[in-house]
């Protein structure tokens, strides 16, 4: 008896530890909006998803890398991740607090240099639909930027968020080839990543969900394509 005690203790506390992850991660927060318009969960390539997303606005801000060589993207989106919380927690025109949502949204911007860095944005609170809406950053490392209704193809997936430049790519190029597969077109994106040579760059962004300490299995991240403004971009019939 005294062992099944412990078992039931010991499982209502790992689920508790559980809840409050989720409940501190995105659970507990707004996420930015968006409708879905079409599932791919059996493609050959890479499962994924067709999403529409409302305007919106962002805070963001652009970290070199350290070097041409080193890529890190979990230390360089730490850097803009502290940037951009400074912002929400109060370090703005009106000393205001601003409700933290998710997912942090991050992507490789290439540089002729060969350097580079990553822009780094968090989507704010729907009830925000116009720069004028909002405190101003008092850094002016941090920009705000109006985002217009866009579609993006998503691929979604469980684990650590990936930390190199050539895994988010390794990934893209499924999604591209998968988008391909179902005749869906990505939206060429002159600072984008270039994942095929005979293609233009395209604007290839991780959404990451839930904070560190969240156990690694419960943690979700998107690797997304944007593939459409104002219109669905499906084959004509």
């Amino acid at each position: 008896m005294a062992a099944i005690i412990g078992l039931a203790t010991s499982g209502v506390i790992i689920l508790g530890i559980f809840y409050a992850c989720y409940k501190t991660g995105r659970g507990g927060v707004e996420h930015a909006k968006y409708t879905l318009i079409r599932s791919f969960k059996s493609s050959p390539h890479l499962p994924f998803e067709v999403r529409r997303y409302a305007p919106a606005v962002a805070a963001k801000t652009f970290i070199p890398f350290a070097s041409p060589s080193e890529h890190n993207m979990r230390s360089t989106t730490s850097t803009g991740f502290r940037r951009v919380a400074g912002y929400i927690f109060g370090a703005n025109s009106a000393s205001q607090s601003i409700a933290m949502t998710a997912p942090v949204i991050s992507r490789k911007i290439p540089s002729e240099n060969g350097v580079g860095g990553v822009e780094l944005s968090f989507i704010l609170p729907s009830g925000i639909q116009s720069t004028n809406d909002t405190p101003q950053p008092n850094s002016a490392q941090v920009t705000l930027e109006e985002i217009p209704q866009h579609f993006a193809s998503v691929h979604a997936f469980y684990g650590d968020y990936p930390s190199s430049t050539e895994k988010i790519e390794e990934i893209g190029k499924k999604l591209l080839m998968a988008m391909k597969n179902e005749n869906i077109q990505p939206i060429p994106f002159s600072s984008g990543v270039s994942l095929d040579s005979n293609e233009p760059p395209v604007n290839l962004r991780v959404m990451s969900y839930d904070p560190p300490w969240t156990p690694t299995f419960l943690k979700l991240n998107e690797i997304s394509i944007i593939c459409g403004i104002s219109q669905m971009p499906l084959p004509t019939e």
